[in-house]
């Protein structure tokens, strides 16, 4: 099971996806998973910064230290979520400007089928985090530093899932899931394509309908 640090966790979480990689967007559907990259993956350059304590400062050999911190850090997996879905900017960056879905999770669900993870709320905030390097605690500190981004992406509304691997992170129920919806500039092909795939796989869909400055939803699919 995995553990939610923030305990005020919303009931449903989203992934937005581009439809680019069709096929293996389908996959991650069929068989029940998420994919946990590694930091360096993440479209934010300032990810994994941090400031270090007096301990690292002092230590004989800060230079080992530090590849030490790094080599951990790499090693961590992330999964990332949004608290809505229906962020306008976040459909524009992250579903193929409105081309995409967003893939709504059951928190409760997925973190009940997923194993040895963590789920956290991201911290936004103006000065970076003070690693705290101290015996038997550094996996929880860089999972602290992972947690904090500038104030500047606030936006995203973001949470985290991390894993002790980067890669495949199996949840494997598929009531996890509970609806996708599907962008409003969706090519027409691309929508019967994906509503047809969903509908066999039994998720239900939701078309996006855009009324002025407005996100609607046509009615369910079921």
């Amino acid at each position: 099971m995995a553990q939610i640090v923030d305990c005020h966790a919303p009931k449903y979480l989203y992934r937005y996806r581009s439809l680019e990689k069709y096929v293996k967007e389908i996959k991650t559907l069929r068989e029940g998973y998420v994919w946990c990259s590694n930091y360096k993956d993440k479209n934010d350059p300032m990810e994994g910064y941090y400031l270090a304590n007096e301990f690292i400062e002092k230590h004989p050999s800060p230079d080992k230290l530090y590849n030490f911190i790094q080599y951990n850090k790499e090693r961590i997996g992330l999964c990332s979520f949004a608290e809505t879905g229906s962020n306008e900017l976040m459909w524009a960056h992250y579903a193929n400007q409105f081309r995409g879905i967003a893939i709504e999770f059951e928190v409760e669900k997925l973190c009940a089928f997923i194993r040895d993870a963590t789920l956290a709320r991201i911290r936004y905030v103006d000065e970076l985090f003070e690693i705290q390097y101290t015996a038997g605690r550094l996996g929880e500190s860089l999972k602290q530093v992972l947690s904090c981004k500038s104030s500047k992406w606030i936006y995203e509304q973001e949470w985290r899932l991390f894993s002790d691997i980067v890669g495949r992170v199996d949840y494997g129920e598929r009531s996890c899931v509970s609806k996708v919806y599907i962008g409003a500039r969706i090519d027409p092909d691309t929508r019967r394509h994906l509503e047809t795939d969903l509908n066999d796989l039994g998720y239900r869909t939701q078309q996006m309908r855009l009324d002025g400055y407005a996100i609607n939803w046509e009615p369910e699919n079921p």
